[in-house]
């Protein structure tokens, strides 16, 4: 299937404002995402939304795990609503007024591939616009592992059909296991992706055994 990358943005810098309850998770995600649509040009309420993430908001869930720890349990409203993976997606919707439907989803170190296969689907069958952001934060110490990001990293695109600007995009299903790399690894290859001449591939994992070849 082939759609059209009209927006990308990695680790931008958006000058919003989230108020002083959002988390880093949240503002990192934000910050591509509103980036993405600023880019795109177009309202992103209307925008059906795909987000992944291999741990969602770590520090949260370090949080409400030590406050159930404790003797007796304290746990506040926000802390337990932040350690829940698509609170980001419903703060979304309520910080851009849409009621368009929404994904939440993680695959572990294949989370971008599977989310990108999630956003192409979305788009190519129903000829809609949808935006894809993966977000991830480093987990606090005693949740760190292997293949966790060591640094706050957010990648967004907007998805379209039919003519306009952007980049298409070839996305079909790939051949052979691929391994799943850190977080940061597969963004700097998917910008290098977008980036390239016509023909640059990509092979990205959506799974332990499954994977999607894309091409610019």
């Amino acid at each position: 299937m082939r759609v059209r990358v009209s927006a990308f943005s990695s680790n931008a810098s958006f000058p919003g404002t989230y108020g002083r309850r959002a988390s880093a998770f949240e503002r990192v995600a934000f910050d591509a995402a509103m980036d993405a649509c600023g880019k795109w040009g177009g309202d992103p309420a209307t925008l059906r939304s795909v987000f992944a993430t291999q741990s969602a908001d770590a520090e949260a869930v370090d949080r409400m795990m030590r406050g159930v720890a404790l003797d007796p349990p304290l746990v506040s409203p926000l802390t337990f609503l932040q350690s829940v993976a698509c609170t980001l997606a419903g703060n979304w919707a309520a910080r851009t007024c849409s009621h368009a439907s929404s994904t939440t989803l993680t695959a572990g170190p294949h989370s971008l591939g599977a989310a990108l296969l999630e956003g192409a689907v979305t788009v190519a069958a129903d000829e809609s616009t949808c935006l894809v952001v993966l977000c991830e934060v480093p987990p606090p110490a005693p949740l760190a592992m292997p293949g966790h990001t060591t640094t706050p990293i957010a990648l967004a695109l907007v998805l379209t059909h039919g003519p306009g600007p952007g980049r298409l995009l070839d996305v079909r299903p790939g051949s052979g296991n691929c391994p799943g790399l850190p977080p940061e690894a597969v963004v700097a290859q998917l910008r290098t992706l977008i980036d390239g001449p016509a023909g640059t591939q990509l092979t990205v994992p959506t799974g332990k055994r499954t994977s999607i070849a894309l091409q610019v």
